[in-house]
């Protein structure tokens, strides 16, 4: 039954899709209609034939030009011209950029070369190519200075901010180097790339006409715009300015088919979201676990860390022991500085003061958002974070309740999914401490405690220290062993509560977690009215 949901829902999807090019494609289509009623219009309006012709006589002029061999001779040459200039743009951009955002002092050195070729006009560079260069090789000089910056810009912007959560999560991870430039660096940088490759195409062909009319190259579009506006001939300036259009509205669309071959997140978005709900069959819970009773070894030690952002103290003095084979949630109200703590324990931020003590050689996080590499299937996604000679991904996802979804994008999937599979990733790695941070709140409640229950359920399978961070007292009742109430900010411990419920009561609907939830509300309450 549900693979039959599922054909209907990809069937529906296409269908949808198709709808959707169709409709853009009519309203491209009175948007061309509109510009020439409105260019006839204005035409006989006028009524002048050097001035502005009408769409019918520029047509004429087009079809005769079509007809002779020096036309195509010309517009190859442009095409080749441009498309040079373009490649040697988005070359040298891509150099310059990369360096650029990965070094601040080769960012400042070359800023000045970059302010220069910016602020230069266009004119200046076409006749000082002429002097220094042959006709035929100044256009594409012209354009290649033109193009560049816009390139570099571009590609710099997305260096200096790649994936700035995706490298937090391969740091907590301890993801090799190597592995993060392949598998963050180069392909959060693509959209960028991609970007500066549409824009700098449009200007390539506009830089390169407007620099062949001044050179006037032999075989060019421009020289020919030259030789008419010599004779007065403005329909076939126009014609040839359309063909020039429509050659570069060619070479767009098939650069906008090559990325979506290359770039396996455009094919998907394509295909549209999956929608998938979330129950505890689908997860696979029995409802058979049995409480952690038994305290390990400490994991997690913190003795007085303090934290301030400028003159905002956020932590004070907090000590804190997280032991092994239990769930540790901190629970506190929103603001007081839960998820700072959390990143100090992951590394990810420095206290200010007090002393963090880590006796785990892996760690592992769920962040607030999924943070996964959208352009990687989910089995390479996990596969990301766990060693070369694991093998376990795919094992991993059907403890989710996502065995079938190995293969796709996470570009597919629902919040549920996503998230779903970011448990999945955090319990795939052999870690002693799996940090939480507040992951279930953008959840619908059927997802919410489908995930409660899962998270128990891995984390028995695991064993380790979870620390697990929530403002909400019933996912504490629901997932913790041990509860630690903290006041607002600054943050301090207020009091440390053992989890009463055996594995039985857990459940919203029981009247013991809804008089332990109250406990704890009246807890949180008290402590930040302090």
């Amino acid at each position: 039954m549900s693979g039959t949901r599922s054909d209907r829902s990809v069937r529906t999807g296409t269908a949808g899709g198709l709808r959707a090019g169709a409709g853009r494609l009519a309203l491209g289509a009175s948007g061309v209609v509109a510009i020439v009623l409105v260019w006839a219009a204005a035409a006989r309006l006028l009524d002048q034939r050097l001035i502005l012709p009408g769409p019918v006589e520029t047509l004429t002029v087009l079809l005769a030009q079509l007809r002779t061999a020096a036309f195509y001779a010309h517009l190859g040459m442009t095409a080749v011209r441009a498309v040079a200039g373009f490649l040697l743009s988005l070359a040298a951009g891509l150099v310059w950029g990369v360096a650029a955002g990965l070094n601040v002092r080769i960012r400042s050195f070359l800023a000045p070369a970059l302010v220069l070729i910016r602020s230069t006009p266009v004119i200046a560079v076409i006749l000082l190519a002429i002097i220094w260069f042959s006709p035929s090789a100044a256009p594409v000089l012209v354009t290649w200075l033109m193009v560049m910056p816009v390139v570099e810009q571009s590609v710099e912007h997305g260096v200096r901010t790649t994936g700035h959560a995706l490298l937090e999560m391969a740091t907590v991870y301890r993801v090799p180097r190597g592995r993060v430039l392949r598998e963050v660096h180069v392909p959060s940088l693509r959209p960028y790339v991609r970007a500066a490759a549409h824009s700098g195409l449009g200007i390539a062909y506009k830089v390169t006409v407007a620099a062949e009319v001044l050179v006037q190259p032999p075989w060019s579009i421009g020289g020919a715009m030259q030789e008419a506006r010599f004779y007065l001939d403005t329909p076939r300036i126009i014609a040839l300015t359309l063909t020039v259009i429509v050659l570069s509205g060619i070479t767009e669309a098939v650069l906008r088919r090559f990325d979506r071959l290359v770039d396996p997140t455009l094919r998907a978005r394509a295909s549209g979201p999956e929608s998938s709900a979330i129950d505890s069959q689908s997860l696979g819970y029995s409802g058979a676990l049995q409480p952690s009773t038994e305290t390990g070894e400490v994991v997690f030690d913190l003795r007085r860390v303090r934290k301030s952002y400028d003159r905002l103290l956020v932590l004070d003095d907090v000590s804190l022991e997280v032991c092994g084979r239990r769930v540790t949630a901190l629970l506190g109200p929103s603001g007081c500085g839960k998820t700072t703590l959390l990143r100090i324990v992951a590394g990810l931020e420095q206290q200010d003061g007090g002393v963090v003590t880590a006796n785990a050689s892996q760690l592992s996080m769920v962040f607030q958002e999924p943070r996964l590499l959208e352009w990687r299937s989910a089995e390479r996604n996990i596969r990301f974070v766990l060693p070369e000679d694991d093998g376990s991904a795919r094992e991993w996802l059907e403890e989710v309740g996502l065995a079938g979804c190995a293969d796709q994008l996470p570009a597919v999937f629902s919040g549920g999914m996503r998230q779903r599979l970011s448990l999945a990733r955090a319990f795939a790695v052999p870690a002693q401490g799996v940090l939480m941070d507040e992951p279930f709140q953008n959840l619908d409640l059927g997802a919410k405690l489908a995930l409660c229950r899962k998270t128990r359920a891995l984390h028995a399978r695991r064993g380790g220290a979870t620390l697990f961070v929530t403002h909400d007292v019933v996912e504490a009742a629901l997932v913790s062993d041990q509860i630690v109430i903290l006041s607002a900010r600054p943050m301090k411990v207020v009091v440390t509560r053992e989890n009463p419920l055996a594995e039985a009561r857990r459940d919203p609907r029981d009247p013991a977690l809804q008089a332990f939830a109250s406990e704890l509300y009246d807890l949180i309450l008290s402590s930040s009215q302090q």
